[in-house]
């Protein structure tokens, strides 16, 4: 999955373009710094599209523990924006599976 063609930031409160660029191509790796500040923004203009950019490796971070306690309520209101049981069946379910675990 990839950000919408289209998004957008400022880039003065959350990154550069190159970074934004990384959000159009799937399957690369975020520096743990990008990915903080990607599911922490809440004013992508495509939030569930992000947010199925960069689940795979946010779910790692929080499995590993590389979300702090005091990010863990704002790691749920993103994952939330994303709203990844609108998706298709077989991603929620997944997603469903993970959140359950």
């Amino acid at each position: 999955m990839t950000a919408h063609p289209d998004e957008r930031n400022c880039e003065c409160h959350w990154g550069s373009a190159e970074e934004l660029a990384l959000l159009k191509v799937p399957d690369v790796e975020l520096d743990p710094d990008l990915l903080r500040r990607t599911w922490q923004a809440s004013d992508w203009d495509d939030s569930p599209a992000v947010m199925r950019r960069i689940l795979p490796q946010f779910a790692a971070a929080l499995v590993t523990g590389r979300v702090d306690d005091f990010d863990i309520r704002e790691a749920g209101r993103a994952i939330a924006r994303g709203q990844w049981h609108e998706g298709p069946p077989e991603e929620a379910a997944a997603v469903q599976e993970f959140l359950h675990a």
